[in-house]
């Protein structure tokens, strides 16, 4: 029996539910070296797993590679590079990439809104985080995090909250 991409998909999710972005690169290796053809799915869960270990460029680059393959990013795809961004504190790349999202016309979710946000905490931009919120909020994204972005707004130390 040989394995499908389902099968690639769910070993690639395992490592980077595992925060094994190596082990995920392997098996991604091995996938194309059998001539299994990745999807959409498959370049995600990899963006995830180099996500996970702080490894933006690495997920860029496997972001490049689903590019190559003419492949159409989802809103997941675009969260986990924005997280990415926000876990090295690089908030003009996290912007960058969502134009791009934009651009593409995908509609944003609450975790692309958070990470988005986060990353104006990180990078001590309350102003723009305010932005993106009064976002979301146009857009009636609905959310249950209003606290965490409260408490990173404050931390920020935002004049808001003086």
């Amino acid at each position: 029996m040989q394995p499908d991409v389902v099968t690639y998909n769910s070993l690639i999710s395992a490592c980077e539910k595992g925060k094994d972005p190596d082990r995920a690169l392997e098996v991604f290796a091995s996938m194309e070296y059998q001539c299994v053809q990745p999807d959409v799915i498959t370049f995600s869960s990899l963006i995830s797993a180099c996500e996970k270990d702080k490894n933006p460029e690495r997920a860029l680059e496997v972001f490049t590679s689903m590019e190559h393959q003419r492949l159409q990013p989802i809103v997941i795809t675009y969260s986990s590079l924005i997280s990415a961004c926000e876990k090295c504190k690089d908030p003009e790349r996290a912007m960058e990439i969502f134009a791009s999202m934009e651009n593409q016309r995908l509609q944003p979710d609450v975790i692309t809104y958070s990470s988005l946000i986060s990353v104006c905490e990180k990078g001590k931009n309350p102003e723009r985080a305010m932005k993106i919120f009064a976002s979301m909020e146009h857009e009636r994204v609905q959310t249950d995090l209003i606290g965490t972005q409260v408490a990173s707004l404050w931390r920020c130390k935002s004049p808001f909250w003086r």
